[in-house]
């Protein structure tokens, strides 16, 4: 009768872009781990300012270092800016943990292409629109 699979989705998508309203809240960390690890699988999770995203993972994975650990790696962080890198680094609780610190400086030093993403340039289109 419902299509649960387009629901997820929505609710996935809903959670990516309320981020700032809704992790702070109490149900937040109960979001069960493979679906969270695909909500923070999009580059969207990450156009919040000031690395909200990093607030939220860790709101969501609370004192657990495991859970953490297997959000960050679901973070695509060949997106991420260098005040990001910076802060993410600095975090007490990636630098204290020998095993996350190194993980998340491999991510960084993928170099990705953006799957998916194209660059034009202008020129290339410039004769259509004459």
């Amino acid at each position: 009768r419902f299509n649960i699979v387009n629901l997820e989705g929505a609710v996935i998508d809903f959670i990516r872009r309320n981020l700032p309203h809704i992790y702070k809240m109490e149900e937040f960390p109960t979001i069960d781990e493979d679906k969270f690890y695909k909500t923070l699988e999009d580059p969207l999770i990450l156009c919040h300012e000031n690395c909200l995203w990093l607030e939220a993972i860790k709101h969501w994975a609370q004192q657990c270092d495991r859970k953490l650990f297997s959000a960050l790696q679901s973070i695509q962080m060949n997106y991420l800016q260098e005040d990001e890198i910076e802060t993410l680094l600095g975090d007490n609780r990636v630098k204290d943990n020998k095993n996350m610190l190194e993980m998340v400086k491999l991510k960084i030093g993928e170099k990705d292409n953006h799957a998916g993403v194209k660059y034009y340039s202008k020129e290339r289109f410039y004769g259509l629109y004459l």
